[in-house]
């Protein structure tokens, strides 16, 4: 039996009066916080139990951290897919030396420079962090290309 006006909670299957309160904010009767980790808790102890085991006791289809997906499957479950690519960043020797000369003059063309305590002169360039984030990939050759040419740089 359900009220007139809507509000209060829907009696649905064998549910615990006390595990509820109202909420006025929603004005709706919402599951205990405390009540509804103690059932997501046995839920997933569930589900583990019924996953099929090797003799090991792992899944049997996977490796220990791995995860297999296909791609059809991880977009029906609307996981993000990356769009960065995952392999080398520069083609060639020739190519990495001309990303690492086109990084140092976008660095420089808008420098924020650090005072060197030694001599008191603004010596040392800043990495920011939009550079960082922006030249991911390229950062660690980045870094030796700095070192070999002797310039003196820190992280912002």
């Amino acid at each position: 039996m359900s009220k007139k006006n809507g509000k209060g909670r829907k009696k649905k299957g064998n549910k615990n009066q006390r595990d509820y309160w109202y909420n006025p904010a929603t004005e709706r009767h919402e599951l205990k916080p405390h009540i509804r980790k103690k059932r997501a808790t046995e839920h997933r102890r569930r589900k583990a139990e019924k996953a099929p085991k090797n003799a090991t006791g792992a899944d049997q289809d996977s490796e220990p951290g791995s995860v297999k997906m296909t791609l059809e499957e991880a977009i029906r479950r609307k996981i993000p897919i990356r769009d960065k690519p995952t392999g080398p960043c520069c083609a060639d020797v020739d190519a990495l030396q001309q990303k690492n000369e086109a990084m140092l003059k976008e660095l420089l063309d808008k420098p924020k420079w650090a005072i060197n305590p030694m001599t008191a002169y603004p010596e040392i360039i800043v990495i920011q962090f939009w550079f960082r984030k922006k030249h991911d990939r390229h950062y660690a050759h980045f870094i030796v290309f700095l070192k070999e040419r002797g310039i003196k740089y820190t992280r912002g």
